[in-house]
């Protein structure tokens, strides 16, 4: 089982262009991270959907502090992730320089 801040780093942010594997920040990650897992299938619908509800507001700048935090009040929530997502057939659109939207 793998945890969703574990997921969102599988993916580029879109929102500080931190690299696959390399954090947003200390704070957390950007909701923009979660959003490309969203769409790249890595995360449901559901998931995404309880992940904005507590938020004060939603943005892909809005840094995500802790899944735990957010959605369990503390208990990390896990998902059944392949091991070795297959991520080389989807487009990276997280080049600096480059301006595309969500």
């Amino acid at each position: 089982m793998t945890s969703l801040d574990d997921v969102a780093l599988i993916v580029s942010c879109g929102f500080c262009w931190a690299a696959p594997g390399k954090p947003c920040g200390a704070d957390g990650q950007h909701l923009a991270r979660y959003l490309r897992c969203y769409r790249r299938g890595l995360i449901g619908r559901e998931t995404l959907a309880a992940l904005c509800e507590p938020l004060p507001h939603v943005s892909a700048g809005q840094v995500i502090p802790c899944t735990a935090e957010v959605l369990s009040g503390g208990e990390a929530p896990t998902l059944a992730v392949a091991a070795e997502p297959d991520l080389n057939g989807l487009p990276d659109r997280g080049e600096p320089g480059r301006n595309y939207w969500f």
